[in-house]
């Protein structure tokens, strides 16, 4: 059955249960009913997509490049949105990682005393 058969089908129900029950609003039932598009991305496989895309950034690309092929109605903008979110991820964690590393060498630690340590004199300090 076609699209737009479907839509002539459920208008007339609509139609039929506002004329049972006077507060139902057709019109609200009715774009709601054209809202809905079959051929969209599932809420499921997006959620999935974004969190691979935020907590695995280079991984994200591959959803990038998975959507940006598909013939979904919404998959270039969830393509997109997939890019931006590696990116993101990806800019925080080397921010991150230099404003660690910098705090470090302006702490003083030299990463030779700290190969030098001993277990023992860490097990030591610790009792």
């Amino acid at each position: 059955m076609s699209r737009e058969k479907e839509l002539e089908k459920e208008l007339g129900q609509y139609r039929e249960m506002a004329k049972k029950n006077k507060s139902i609003d057709v019109a609200e039932l009715m774009m709601s009913a054209l809202e809905r598009d079959e051929n969209a991305v599932s809420g499921k496989q997006k959620r999935w997509a974004y969190l691979i895309c935020f907590f695995l950034p280079p991984f994200g690309l591959i959803f990038a490049v998975r959507y940006f092929f598909s013939d979904k109605s919404d998959a270039k903008r969830i393509a997109w949105i997939c890019v931006i979110l590696t990116a993101a991820s990806i800019s925080m964690t080397l921010l991150i990682g230099i404003m660690v590393f910098s705090g470090l060498e302006k702490s003083g630690v030299d990463f030779k005393q700290l190969e030098d340590l001993n277990p023992q004199d860490i097990q030591d300090i610790l009792q």
